[in-house]
Formats: structure tokens, C-alpha cells, sequence
């Protein structure tokens, strides 16, 4: 049920296998089979270790956060007896909103314009809203389009955003952490990266990095007191990103940084976390060296 080739669950005797864990910039959305990160990774490690068979399962499914991965990670991949799990994720925990809250904050919204009217008048139709959601998953266009339509439906202030930072980044370790513990408890070697990420708020991020695109943000919300969906949750994945930059530092996990690889070719980005296959060969070469000096290091 997952992608990629077919695989027994039962591990071949000398195979060293590596579950790949995260959403859908794991799953490789808008790449093919043999253009993702975990297809490269399975080349780079068997051509970096003599001797050595490797084996990676890609075990992503798109929108899954941080919780639903480390039930995945129970009910999935234990199962298949990994030696290595690796994580790539943040974006979807960064997003996360109670429908209660948005629904509260899009009746906030004084002005009913058009943009309003139309999003809402899919919300409230039970079959429009599942062809609507449905086509907006699958076509970047509309997932643009959606973006702006959002973005003209409500907007956030700096205690908006308190509000939506308070409690995320320490749920979204704490499913990372009990990840480890139980990869640390039967061995297994567990690898942790950052995620590279978009707003989808400026026209080209050429030369922009991660970085520069967060302060570009942060100006407008001192200076407007407001910022849309996309905004909010860009400034949200930062903070994620940060920590899980300091928790794996202190607690000696091994990590990529994928941040800082990607910045200077942000045009990998085909939408906020979306990869083409250079992007995918450049995180499987990375991580392919993080994996093979791990497990150096362990012998």
C-alpha cells in the first residue's frame, strides 16, 4: 500500500533496511516512482558501501503530521524490522489549525467579498467541497489559486500567531522523541532532517533563502500587524525547524540539514515543500553520507 516497488515483509537475510518516514514531500508529490528522495537514497547507499545490500521503503503518505506518523511508525514500520528510520517533516504540523478556530476567524472577517463568498459557499456544500479538495490536491494551479483565495478570507495578527506557535513545537518533538526512544530501545538507527519550505507568497525565491523569505515575512507582520494562512504557517515551520535543529544537537542524534543544502537551489521547490528530482537527488545524497558514517560509527 505504499509506493514504490513491492516489497516482502519479511527482511532478506543481510539487507540492511531503511524506512524513510514523512508526508508528502517524502511520498515525492508531482515525481515519479524512481524521482523520489528515498529511490535515489536506495542507489547512493548501495553505490557508497562494498559489500553492503540496502533496502529503503518509502513509507510517506501526503498531509500526514508528526502524530499520525509516529502511528504509522507503530502499527507500520516496526513490523518490517528497519535497521535505519529516517524523518523528513514539519510543514504539516506547522499548518495545523482547529477547524473551530479557522471557521471562528473566517466569520471574523468584516469585508464579505468575493473571494469569501465563493470559498465559503464550497465549505458549506458537502460534494462541492470533496471535488474541490480533491482537484486542489492534485493540480499545483489550483492549489495556487486556492492559496490566494485564503489568503483575501482572513488574515492574522502577531497574537493570532502566539496563539498558533503556543504548545505546536513541543507536541512536534515529543512525537519525534518517542520515535527514537523506541528506535533506540531495538537498535535501530534513527536520523532526523530539516525540512526546506516556501510561504507561496513571493513571486520567485531564485534568490531568496529560507531564511531571507522569513525576515521578508516577519517585516510585513511589524509593520501591517497581518498575515495570511500561508504566511502564519511558513513562521511557524521556522520555529519547528529551529528546534528540531537544538534537540537533535543535544540529544546527539544523527541530521541533515536540509535547510541550508537547499538554499542556494530554493528553485527545487515546486510548491511550499514539494521537490523536483534535483531536489530529491540532492537530500539522497546527503542523507546517504549522514546514514553510512552512523552506521561506521556504530561498528
Amino acid at each position: 500500500g505504499f509506493r514504490g516497488r513491492g516489497y516482502q515483509i519479511e527482511k532478506k537475510p543481510g539487507v540492511v533496511r531503511v524506512v524513510t518516514l514523512g508526508a508528502s514531500s517524502t511520498f515525492g508529490y508531482y515525481d515519479r516512482d524512481d524521482e523520489t528522495y528515498p529511490h535515489y537514497l536506495e542507489g547512493d547507499l548501495n553505490g557508497g558501501a562494498a559489500g553492503t545490500s540496502f533496502e529503503v521503503l518509502n513509507l510517506g503518505i501526503p498531509h500526514l503530521t508528526s502524530a499520525q506518523i509516529l502511528e504509522l511508525f507503530r502499527a507500520d514500520a516496526l513490523p518490517l524490522a528497519p535497521d535505519v528510520v529516517t524523518f523528513y517533516e514539519g510543514i504539516n504540523d506547522s499548518s495545523l489549525m482547529p477547524d473551530q478556530a479557522w471557521q471562528a476567524k473566517a466569520e471574523a472577517v468584516a469585508v464579505e467579498s468575493p473571494f469569501r463568498r465563493f470559498r465559503r459557499s464550497i465549505a458549506n456544500l458537502s460534494f462541492l467541497r470533496t471535488v474541490y479538495s480533491a482537484a486542489r490536491d492534485r493540480l499545483l494551479a489550483l492549489t495556487l489559486i486556492d492559496s490566494l483565495l485564503l489568503s483575501n478570507v482572513v488574515t492574522y495578527d502577531r497574537a493570532d500567531l502566539d496563539r498558533h506557535l503556543e504548545g505546536k513545537s513541543a507536541a512536534f518533538l515529543a512525537n519525534i522523541t518517542a520515535i527514537r526512544d523506541e528506535c533506540r530501545r531495538r537498535g535501530i538507527l534513527f536520523v532526523v532532517m530539516t525540512q526546506q519550505a516556501r510561504s507561496m507568497t513571493v513571486s520567485s525565491v531564485a534568490r531568496l533563502t529560507y531564511d531571507d523569505e522569513i525576515r521578508t515575512i516577519r517585516e510585513k507582520l511589524t509593520t501591517t500587524d497581518r498575515i495570511d494562512h500561508q504566511e502564519k504557517t511558513f513562521l511557524t515551520h521556522k520555529v519547528l525547524m529551529d528546534d528540531l535543529r537544538n534537540w537533535a544537537s543535544a540529544e546527539n542524534v544523527p541530521f541533515v540539514d536540509v535547510i541550508p543544502l537547499l538554499d542556494q537551489d530554493r528553485e527545487v521547490l515546486l510548491s511550499w515543500v514539494h521537490l523536483n528530482p534535483r531536489g530529491n537527488r540532492q537530500i539522497a545524497t546527503a542523507l546517504s553520507a549522514e546514514i553510512l558514517r552512523a552506521l561506521r560509527e556504530r561498528r
